[in-house]
C-alpha cells in the first residue's frame, strides 16, 4: 500500500535532468526554531535582511558584526546594515553578534541574535487525473503531470515523494518510481480511485497530504496499449526535439493531447508528431512529458516520453515492440527497456538540478 520515491523536483519544479537509477534517501534533519525577540533576525533563505538602528542612533562599529557574519554577506554603514544568505545549512548555529550603538549622548552595545530561516516546505496540490485507465491495468501517471514544489531538494536528488495510502484500499497497490506514480489496479473496481501522495525536501520537511484522483472503468474490450518510454534530446543545443508518438501506441488510436513538460513546451499535432522546444534556449538534461490516446470503441491509454541529453537515439526507440504479441499477457501501460543513458558529468545546475537527478531510467 505504501510506496517511497526520492526526487523530482525541481521536476518536477520543473525540471530536468536524466534519470538515475535509485531513490535517495531524505535527510532527517530539522531546522532549529529561530531565537525571537526585539533583538533577533531571520535572514530570509536565500534572501536579503536590512537592519536600521534605533531612531536617533546609528551603528558606530561595522567591524564586528562583518567579523562574525560567518557564511553571511553583510553590508554596513552607520544608517544600517544588509544581511544576504547565500547558502542555507541547517546545523548553523545563531550567530550571537555585538553592535556597538551610539547617539549624540550614550553607547551601548546589544548582542543581535541573526539566524537563517529555513526554505518554505514542499507544496503538492490535489490532483484529478482527467483521463481514465481500464479497471485491472498497471495505471502509470508521470511526474511531470504531478508537479509537487519544493525550494530545498537537492542533496536528496529532487523532492522525495512517497505513496502513504489507497482509498478503496483494495482498488490498487501504490508505489513510487523515480519517474512515475504506479497503480496495480483490481479488475473488479471501478470508480475512483484516491491515492495519499506526500513530498518531502532536504531538510525532512513535507508537504500537506495531496490526493491524486484516478478514474478506473470496467471494459471487455482489449486495452489500449501507450508506452512510457525514454527518448534523445536533439543533438543541437537549444534546437527543438521531435517525436513520433505514433510508434508508441497502437495503430487505429487517435491522439488527444499532450499534457504539459517541465523544462520545455510540448506541441502535438492530431497526426501523432510531438515537438518539444526547451526553453531558455538551452537543452536540460532531462524533461518529461505525458500524451493521451482513444479509439473510436472509447478505450484511452495516457503513455510518456522522457527525453534524455546523450540517452539512447530515436531510431532504437521506435524499433521496439510496442504492442503485445498473441498470447501475452501484458500490462495496459507498456514500458521498453532500453539501456540506461551514458553517465551525465554535467547536471545542468540551477532550478533543474533536483529534478535531474529525481528522473531515473524507467524503473515500473
Amino acid at each position: 500500500m505504501t510506496g517511497s520515491g526520492r526526487r523530482l523536483v525541481r521536476a518536477l519544479a520543473v525540471a530536468a535532468a536524466l534519470l538515475l537509477p535509485g531513490l535517495a534517501a531524505t535527510s532527517a534533519t530539522a531546522a532549529a526554531p529561530a531565537p525571537s525577540g526585539t533583538n533577533a533576525v531571520a535572514v530570509p533563505y536565500l534572501g536579503e535582511l536590512q537592519v536600521r538602528p534605533a531612531e536617533g542612533y546609528s551603528f558606530l562599529d561595522c567591524g564586528t558584526m562583518t567579523a562574525a557574519s560567518g557564511g553571511l554577506t553583510v553590508a554596513c554603514d552607520a544608517t544600517g546594515w544588509t544581511l544576504r544568505a547565500t547558502t542555507y545549512d541547517p546545523d548553523a548555529e545563531t550567530l550571537r553578534v555585538p553592535v556597538a550603538l551610539g547617539n549624540a549622548t550614550t553607547q551601548l552595545t546589544v548582542d543581535y541574535l541573526v539566524s537563517l530561516e529555513p526554505p518554505d516546505a514542499p507544496v503538492f496540490a490535489d490532483i484529478d487525473y482527467g483521463y481514465p485507465f481500464p479497471s485491472g491495468s498497471r495505471v502509470l501517471i508521470p511526474l511531470s503531470d504531478l508537479r509537487p514544489e519544493c525550494t530545498l531538494c537537492v542533496e536528496t536528488g529532487g523532492v522525495g515523494l512517497e505513496a502513504l495510502a489507497v482509498e478503496p484500499a483494495d482498488a490498487a497497490r501504490a508505489t513510487v518510481t523515480p519517474t512515475h506514480v504506479v497503480l496495480e489496479t483490481d479488475a473488479a473496481h471501478s470508480g475512483p480511485v484516491e491515492v495519499q501522495l506526500q513530498a518531502t525536501d532536504d531538510l525532512g520537511q513535507r508537504s500537506q497530504t495531496a490526493l491524486l484522483t484516478v478514474h478506473l472503468y470496467g471494459s471487455e474490450e482489449p486495452p489500449l496499449l501507450a508506452a512510457h518510454a525514454t527518448a534523445a534530446f536533439a543533438p543541437e543545443p537549444g534546437a527543438p526535439t521531435t517525436v513520433d508518438l505514433t510508434a508508441l501506441f497502437d495503430g487505429g488510436a487517435t491522439l488527444l493531447g499532450c499534457g504539459a513538460a517541465i523544462a520545455g513546451t510540448v506541441t502535438c499535432s492530431p497526426s501523432g508528431q510531438a515537438q518539444y522546444q526547451p526553453s531558455g534556449g538551452t537543452t536540460p538534461p532531462v524533461d518529461q512529458f505525458s500524451f493521451h490516446v482513444a479509439r473510436e470503441d472509447g478505450e484511452q491509454a495516457t503513455g510518456s516520453v522522457t527525453l534524455l541529453r546523450g540517452g539512447p537515439g530515436l531510431d532504437e526507440l521506435l524499433a521496439l515492440r510496442l504492442a503485445p504479441a498473441d498470447g501475452d499477457e501484458r500490462a495496459a501501460a507498456l514500458v521498453p527497456a532500453l539501456p540506461p543513458p551514458p553517465e551525465q558529468t554535467d547536471d545542468g545546475g540551477g532550478v533543474f538540478t533536483p529534478f535531474a537527478r529525481l528522473l531515473d531510467r524507467i524503473g515500473a
